[in-house]
């Protein structure tokens, strides 16, 4: 019961400390959140990449990108529905403090819609030591980010069909269990593809 009565003693007395604080407060609220000035820019974006980039990813102190063909259908002004297309795909890389862009792979797929040789068939994944992605027929790829154009990326893992994703000694991703409906996902190792 002391304790009861203490404690409404100390609650009266706290209110009343308050009040008159309350006046100067807008809306009589004390803990309003203070009014913040509008954010301007300080800095001017760079443009790193004009355009024609399919995927990207950031592995310090790098960034890598992938470009794949296009097939966009072309204003008929013949009444002929033409299809523009680029007939190459790669993976490139740049310095984020700067640097001169560096290709790392180039494929030629071909000028027919539809019927190109693709060979990046996913986003891009990298680390500090490769560049990963879905290759041909399903397989987990893998190239050196000091590889040269021509080098050939290495299978590292077959029957995959989904997204890829990394911590630092894995790379995740789906795999069908085809026949059966449906996909598992795994984890294949970095260091061998186990």
């Amino acid at each position: 019961m002391q304790r009861s009565r203490a404690r409404w003693v100390v609650l009266a007395l706290v209110a009343l400390f308050l009040a008159p604080n309350l006046a100067s407060v807008p809306n009589g609220w004390p803990f309003s959140p203070p009014a913040h000035a509008a954010v301007q820019p300080q800095d001017t974006p760079t443009t790193v990449l004009a355009d024609g980039v399919s995927s990207y990813t950031l592995a310090p102190p790098k960034l890598f990108w992938a470009t794949r063909p296009t097939c966009i259908p072309a204003r008929p002004t013949t009444g002929v529905l033409l299809a523009t297309n680029t007939t190459s795909e790669s993976i490139s890389r740049i310095a984020i403090a700067g640097s001169p862009a560096r290709m790392l792979f180039s494929n030629t797929v071909g000028s027919s819609c539809g019927q190109q040789n693709l060979q990046i068939n996913s986003d891009i994944i990298a680390d500090a030591n490769y560049v990963y992605w879905i290759g041909q027929n399903n397989t987990l790829v893998r190239l050196s980010t000091n590889a040269n154009v021509g080098d050939v990326p290495a299978v590292f893992a077959t029957a995959i069909s989904g997204p890829l994703v990394q911590d630092s000694d894995s790379i995740f991703t789906l795999v069908s269990n085809s026949p059966n409906p449906g996909n598992s996902i795994i984890q294949v190792a970095k260091a061998d593809g186990s």
